[in-house]
């Protein structure tokens, strides 16, 4: 089945995009920390907007995540054909006060995630030859960057 994955997918700027996405007929494959808000969050998509809709619960601000959510969509026989990087966070304050692993935590989430989710997904939606690819900026950007049929 062809699918549009959305991190980040349980609230904010990433449920929006889920909404949107659903509406203009996309199946979805949705992923977050938040187990329970996705169930609920699929299932309210996929009836109001006749659209297949599934989810994978991931922490992506641990590496192990990236080869779990690349594993399952493979084991579902899910094509990705769009990947949008909407997950991540910002901290704020005094460096040097904030708990270093924290701050590692948000890099593995803001940079690591995406760079392994993209390089992964990129390499079979390259060989298909068709793909869409939307890269979330953190604070203070909150905007996207997109490519569009590599």
């Amino acid at each position: 089945m062809k699918v549009t994955l959305l991190t980040g997918a349980s609230g904010g700027i990433g449920e929006a995009l889920a909404n949107r996405l659903a509406e203009r007929k996309h199946n979805l494959v949705l992923v977050a920390r938040n187990e329970s808000k996705l169930k609920v969050l699929a299932e309210q998509l996929a009836r109001q907007h006749q659209v297949a809709v599934e989810y994978i619960s991931a922490d992506l601000s641990k590496a192990d995540a990236i080869q779990k959510i690349f594993d399952e969509t493979q084991k579902r026989r899910l094509e990705i054909e769009m990947l949008i990087n909407n997950a991540g966070i910002g901290s704020g304050g005094e460096f040097a006060t904030l708990l270093l692993q924290s701050e590692l935590a948000m890099l593995q989430l803001n940079i690591s995630s995406l760079v392994a989710l993209t390089h992964l997904f990129l390499q079979q939606m390259k060989a298909r030859g068709f793909c869409h690819l939307a890269n979330r900026h953190t604070k203070p950007f909150n905007n996207f960057v997109l490519w569009k049929n590599l």
